[in-house]
């Protein structure tokens, strides 16, 4: 990941009928800039809109139930390739 994130610009259109909002876009974009010293602080990404309707305080306080739980019974697991 590191040298796709060093090489590459970020590619939106690679899955096709993928669809990604231009907050989430936005966010991906600072947090993946070449040079570390420029991409987000701890607290701008929580301030992004991006995380608008987003309660860190219900996660911190582990009140907020996760969105996806893996199947470790099974042992299946989803890997998204190059």
């Amino acid at each position: 990941m590191y040298k796709k994130i060093i090489f590459n610009e970020p590619e939106f259109n690679r899955i096709p009928n993928l669809q990604i909002s231009s907050d989430a876009k936005d966010l991906l974009l600072k947090l993946l800039q070449k040079n570390p010293k420029q991409r987000p602080k701890i607290m701008a990404i929580r301030c992004h809109p991006f995380f608008n309707d987003f309660d860190f305080n219900e996660l911190i306080q582990l009140k907020m139930p996760p969105i996806f739980k893996p199947d470790t019974v099974n042992k299946i697991f989803l890997i998204i390739g190059n």
